[in-house]
């Protein structure tokens, strides 16, 4: 679904106020724009059962136009208060 989504060029943040309280589109706002700190935190956020794994966060690091490190690692300096 993501894949067609991408392919269609959808905009991510367009639908993140639809899925995200206010306070986390506040702390959202915290991190740098695209950047794999803030797509980790949308993904802590709605991620309640720990269902992302690496290749998941990775197909979703391209559907938010990230940067992804070299390592391949995810960057979460900073653990959200969800």
């Amino acid at each position: 679904m993501i894949g067609l989504w991408t392919q269609a060029g959808a905009d991510p943040y367009l639908h993140l106020p639809k899925h995200l309280t206010p306070t986390q589109m506040r702390e959202l706002e915290t991190y740098p724009h695209r950047s794999p700190q803030q797509v980790d935190f949308v993904i802590d956020c709605l991620d309640k059962d720990g269902l992302c794994d690496d290749d998941l966060r990775s197909i979703i690091y391209k559907f938010f136009v990230v940067s992804i490190p070299e390592n391949g690692e995810a960057l979460k300096e900073k653990t959200p208060d969800v």
